[in-house]
């Protein structure tokens, strides 16, 4: 019986395959830090731009009133309204709001909210209106 030698048996290199799970290890991270802090985040980025907006843009006695309604709110309230404003919120549509606001154009407001909120809404809208009608007219009115 003769004698070969046997050839070692090279193992593969699973360079591109190691990449590849390393990819998708890093997107699952990636993906699951993103679901924990970007709503928070977010969150938190609307509420500081929407207070600066009101601050820069309205006039102090219209700040405090905004301020005081809000501080009237509940919790769930303030996170219903704010939802609804972090799905429409860019910087032309605050800028076009508020120069509106300004100019005491009311017709251009409701146009500008009914072409830009849903029925839902509008309707979630209307029934926080409702709820703090009393705080939003002494705010006004004072």
């Amino acid at each position: 019986m003769p004698y070969y030698k046997s050839k070692p048996i090279k193992k593969k290199k699973h360079h591109f395959l190691h990449f590849i799970i390393f990819l998708v290890v890093l997107l699952a991270l990636i993906c699951i830090v993103g679901v924990l802090f970007y709503k928070p985040i977010k969150h938190k980025a609307v509420d500081t731009v929407a207070e600066k907006v009101i601050e820069s843009q309205l006039n102090d006695e219209d700040s405090a009133k905004a301020k005081k309604v809000m501080d009237s709110m509940s919790e769930s309230d303030k996170e219903k309204l704010e939802t609804i404003i972090e799905n429409h919120i860019t910087p032309s549509n605050v800028s076009k709001a508020v120069s509106y606001y300004s100019k005491g154009d009311t017709a251009s407001l409701v146009n500008m909210a009914q072409s830009e909120l849903s029925e839902s809404e509008i309707k979630e809208l209307k029934k926080l209106y409702d709820k703090y009608q009393d705080d939003i007219d002494d705010a006004v009115l004072n």
